[in-house]
């Protein structure tokens, strides 16, 4: 999945390890699936958000989504009948989550950022939304479907001239 991140996402493998450990716990408590985290890590880089904001706006949003008490706590219990935790575990996606807060904020006259409480958490939500639900759906399939990326940027790799060269020496 890092790998296909690297692939649809303007980010590279390294980058990923260096910050996706500062949003991987909020995601786990909010239950967030690994394929959805990777998703929006490549869709908000995409977007030309670089790599540690995008953590930094993930994790408010989630944080956002999941507190107890917070405006789109109290939206989604209103709409759904359930926590942001219930609902991803109930099999939605975050982009579906943020489609019903999209909406019931729209019933409102309010837009999809004035929904949450910092400019950081608002920003992610937009940003993932930019193509819509399937987009952020097609974005989460992409990754479920990354089996095989990883031969695959071997096998790249494997056939530069600089990895021809070095292995030469080493049958040398």
């Amino acid at each position: 999945m890092l790998i296909q991140t690297q692939n649809k996402g303007k980010v590279t493998v390294g980058e990923l390890s260096s910050v996706m450990g500062k949003v991987i716990p909020t995601a786990n408590s909010n239950g967030v699936a690994l394929e959805q985290l990777t998703a929006s890590y490549a869709i908000m880089t995409s977007k030309g958000i670089a790599a540690a904001e995008t953590t930094t706006y993930l994790n408010s949003m989630m944080n956002e989504l999941g507190k107890s008490g917070s405006k789109t706590d109290k939206l989604l219990r209103s709409a759904t009948g359930s926590s942001f935790k219930e609902l991803m575990a109930s099999g939605k996606s975050l982009g579906e989550v943020l489609q019903i807060v999209q909406d019931e904020a729209g019933k409102s006259g309010l837009s999809l950022a004035d929904m949450f409480g910092s400019a950081e958490a608002g920003k992610a939500a937009v940003t993932l939304l930019s193509n819509g639900v399937d987009g952020f759906n097609s974005s989460v399939q992409d990754m479920v479907n990354s089996v095989g990326a990883t031969q695959s940027a071997f096998e790249t790799m494997d056939q530069t001239t600089e990895a021809k060269m070095q292995k030469a020496k080493n049958s040398i």
